[in-house]
């Protein structure tokens, strides 16, 4: 593989889909989006999100008291796996809002090596690999790419080959450093998924990255 090979992808989709605009959070309620949208449509995760954020009153430490715990169960419902989701969230809110303000604690996060903040999130139960890096990546504008269902299914398919969603991630790491086009390839790859090349049905004619995709050159 061309060393080049993910800054020509990004190059590609850029110039087909333009600039696509996402406004940023800090850590996290990032890190708290990204564990509402697990396994759910970004529709059922936003309207989750706004539900949360209304009946703890704007103030993530009422994640640390549990008087809150059946009120945010029932407001996080329409994203599915309330029951996780729900104790994750709680997890989250004791170990870091119980005794200082969140961006307190963001701050003591943002000191941290991009590993150890993984390291650190992932011992949470519900926050996997994809989860702390898109906290990492929109939260903390950290170097990450995180891999949704989306990018792993379009990156076997453009490299025809069966290749982990961690190994994906270090690739794509590995290949680009710089943090903007990382959030870019990301956003843009999530397009291209949604628009198409979907799980069902592939649209390979308009495809920007076809000359680039070893499925499409092996047909």
């Amino acid at each position: 593989m061309n060393k080049n090979y993910y800054e020509k992808i990004l190059n590609k989709l850029k110039d087909y889909f333009g600039n696509i605009n996402r406004i940023d959070e800090d850590f996290f309620h990032e890190l708290i989006k990204a564990v509402l949208s697990q396994n759910t449509t970004d529709k059922n995760s936003i309207q989750a999100y706004n539900n949360l954020i209304k009946i703890i009153n704007y103030d993530l430490k009422n994640l640390s008291n549990d008087k809150y715990y059946t009120k945010v169960k029932e407001s996080i419902k329409i994203a599915g796996l309330t029951n996780q989701k729900t104790k994750t969230l709680f997890a989250l809110g004791k170990k870091f809002f119980l005794n200082q303000e969140y961006l307190e604690a963001e701050k003591r996060i943002r000191k941290l090596e991009v590993s150890e903040i993984i390291n650190t999130f992932l011992a949470i139960d519900g926050i996997g690999l994809k989860t702390i890096s898109c906290a990492i990546l929109f939260g903390l504008k950290k170097s990450s790419f995180p891999v949704d269902t989306h990018i792993s299914r379009i990156v076997q398919k453009i490299r025809n080959k069966k290749i982990s969603k961690k190994n994906i991630q270090l690739e794509i790491e590995n290949s680009i450093k710089d943090r903007e086009k990382l959030k870019a390839l990301h956003l843009y790859l999530i397009e291209l998924g949604r628009n198409i090349c979907g799980s069902r049905k592939q649209d390979c004619q308009v495809c920007p990255i076809r000359e680039l995709c070893e499925d499409y050159r092996s047909k």
